[in-house]
């Protein structure tokens, strides 16, 4: 979901859509986060645990949930029996509560991103048998819902490089936070895929055949 798919709608229903896409863009940033912090390392002279991290990420997570709820039900409680709270007033309550939470996470996330292993990293190198891949991210916050994504492929047997511009893969609905799914970059009919896992496919557009199929390790730059 984009934020112009909230356009043209009547006022009613474009408060609507605002509240569900701020839901959901928030969902896939603290879905982002948490993914990042349970990869961080807890080797090295500062051992740092993961997963109490995670706890205190979450914690930090549901006590702001209280607050937004409780909040937007003072401020727009109702003046009549029969609707305790104003619908429109708390949709718009919530949206403009995620909005103000993904900024603060965004910030805060910064501090974190100085760790060894950084959240709003902008390049990661896959390797696989034959093949060096970087990708580089163009975006403000790394990797993180980028539609501006640089690949840089080397065959190490030939010495050959290829660059390509692409996008990372993702896929939504209204009721669930967001699925991330890869990358895809595209060259001369030929699609060049990776997953999440590292998975490095290869496919010609026309028919679908698959031209190579490399399993790869991740290695984020520092």
């Amino acid at each position: 979901m984009k934020k112009e798919d909230c356009e043209g709608y009547s006022w009613r229903e474009t408060v609507m859509c605002k509240a569900d896409y701020s839901g959901q863009q928030l969902s896939k940033l603290r879905a982002h986060y948490r993914r990042k912090i349970a990869a961080l390392d807890d080797e090295g002279e500062e051992r740092r645990d993961p997963q109490a991290l995670l706890r205190s990420f979450d914690t930090m997570e549901e006590s702001w949930e209280t607050y937004r709820e409780a909040t937007c039900e003072l401020k727009c409680y109702g003046t009549v029996e029969w609707m305790p709270v104003d619908d429109m007033c708390y949709l718009e309550c919530r949206a403009s509560g995620d909005e103000i939470r993904m900024e603060q996470l965004i910030e805060l996330m910064g501090y974190i991103g100085t760790w060894p292993n950084p959240l709003a990293e902008r390049t990661e190198i896959l390797r696989t048998r034959r093949f060096d891949i970087t990708l580089t991210a163009g975006c403000e916050l790394g990797f993180f819902d980028c539609e501006e994504m640089r690949y840089r492929g080397m065959n190490r047997e030939t010495e050959e490089s290829l660059e390509l511009r692409g996008r990372r893969l993702r896929d939504c609905t209204w009721d669930e936070p967001c699925v991330w799914r890869g990358y895809e970059f595209e060259y001369e009919g030929v699609v060049y895929r990776i997953d999440e896992s590292g998975t490095l496919d290869v496919v010609r557009s026309k028919d679908g055949t698959v031209l190579v199929s490399e399993q790869g390790a991740w290695e984020t730059v520092r």
